[in-house]
């Protein structure tokens, strides 16, 4: 992750900055160019204008139909994990749209309907009004239609399809809120405005409007009135020019006077006098002052910047600077190294350290365990052998009958021994009485009692 900042921590200032950016917005245009560009790149804009009747063929077998929020959509069942991101795409956009451009007027109901190619884009299109063959998107604005493709042509990569979708929708939009005077506005108001609010970014479209500003070539607003040119550097110039007017006039004076010069339009105004009652000049003297500020911002370039060797030659401007950089972010990342290396071999040894630690905890444990359970046998041994005498005691010397007594006239020892009176000394038991017969005999049954 270092490593990855590091290659875009700073460029190198001074003498080589400039260079850098032309070199960077040559290497990186592909990626950054918008699919609308490879769309527009052979021919007339992404706008249908009929003002007759539309007939549209059902989808085809496999097609998924959504009504949703006044908006009809219609795509391949397979592609909704496509489609269906561009819902929000729509929800997001559409009130921001209609803002900038002072629509208040409901828009009527949209359909959209989407393709997986071109091919099939063509499928779905009005009968006898299929998109030219470049485009990836279409609006038919007058019949609230839309048409995408998730494939571009010729190149067959998936279009920036959200981008493309807005651009779409401004058609639309624009084309409801100008009313009647829709058919009166310039095509050069119309895609600028959509490249506008799709916030498209293209370096194809700068490096044309640089060439063309500083070679003299720009197109004026009249001729891109009614149609665009058809040759693709003449198309990309015809783009650049729209988008370039339309952001200058906003930044110069604010949206306010584009739904302005809208709003004059939906109520009956020609586009020229809309114009001129909206900025106190005439579109003419706008274009006038816009080329004076594409001067100041082209001009102090030289022509051969903006052209193939000045490209190349900025490439080759970048390799000094660009080894310098990769020097001294080699003496970094062989820092980080160490470090990383260090900080490895620390955790290394902390590692080991609890390792230690766990294994003399469990030998600890072990050892007092082992001394509890020799504490705990050596407790218990005497009761055990106490035990076993007392049952051999018992096995050899049975107790004593009285019967047995009385047959050998308790004079038996063994007896003696074994019985309660066993315990007094031999010169009791010798002078007791009841060892006497005679005794015994004198006796009434009575009487014979022990005292």
């Amino acid at each position: 992750m270092r490593r990855a900042l590091a290659l875009f921590a700073g460029f190198p200032r001074g003498k080589f900055s400039l260079a850098i950016a032309f070199a960077l917005a040559f290497l990186f245009n592909a990626s950054t160019s918008h699919a609308q560009e490879h769309a527009h790149s052979l021919g007339a804009p992404d706008v249908g204008v009929f003002h007759g009747e539309l007939t549209l063929l059902p989808a085809p077998e496999g097609f998924v139909t959504v009504e949703r929020d006044g908006v009809t959509w219609e795509y391949p069942s397979r592609a909704g994990f496509i489609v269906e991101p561009l819902f929000e795409t729509w929800d997001v956009a559409l009130p921001r749209v209609r803002e900038e451009l002072g629509a208040s007027d409901a828009l009527p109901h949209v359909r959209i309907r989407i393709g997986r190619d071109p091919d099939e884009m063509n499928a779905l299109a009005p009968v006898g009004a299929a998109p030219p063959a470049y485009a990836v998107g279409v609006a038919y604005p007058s019949h609230s239609l839309i048409l995408l493709t998730l494939t571009a042509p010729q190149t067959w990569q998936p279009p920036e399809v959200h981008e493309v979708l807005v651009h779409e929708m401004s058609h639309v939009v624009l084309h409801h809120a100008l009313g009647d005077g829709a058919f009166d506005v310039p095509l050069w108001l119309v895609e600028g405005v959509a490249i506008h609010q799709a916030r498209e970014r293209s370096t194809e479209r700068i490096q044309a409007l640089w060439h063309g500003a500083l070679s003299g070539n720009l197109l004026t607003l009249d001729e891109l009135d009614a149609r665009f040119p058809t040759q693709p550097h003449a198309v990309n110039l015809a783009y650049a020019e729209s988008a370039d007017f339309v952001a200058w006039l906003l930044r110069r004076d604010g949206p306010a006077k584009l739904r302005r010069l809208v709003e004059r339009m939906n109520q009956g105004e020609r586009f020229e006098v809309a114009v001129s009652q909206t900025w106190s000049q005439g579109i003419g003297q706008l274009e006038h002052s816009w080329r004076e500020n594409l001067d100041d911002r082209f001009g102090s370039l030289p022509l051969f910047i903006v052209s193939g060797a000045g490209w190349a030659f900025a490439g080759l401007l970048v390799i000094p600077a660009w080894s310098r950089r990769r020097n001294k972010r080699g003496v970094i990342y062989a820092r980080w190294e160490e470090e990383d290396r260090q900080k490895a071999a620390l955790e290394e040894a902390y590692r080991r350290q609890a390792l230690r630690i766990a294994r003399a905890r469990a030998a600890m444990m072990a050892h007092t365990g082992a001394l509890a359970a020799g504490a705990l046998a050596t407790t218990s041994a005497p009761s055990t052998e106490a035990g076993e005498l007392e049952a051999g005691a018992s096995t050899e010397m049975p107790a004593c009958s009285g019967e047995a007594c009385a047959g050998e006239a308790g004079a038996n020892e063994d007896c003696s021994l074994a019985s309660p009176a066993g315990n007094l000394p031999s010169d009791a038991t010798q002078n007791d009485p009841s060892g006497d017969e005679s005794f015994m005999r004198d006796q009434e049954p009575g009487d014979r009692t022990l005292h």
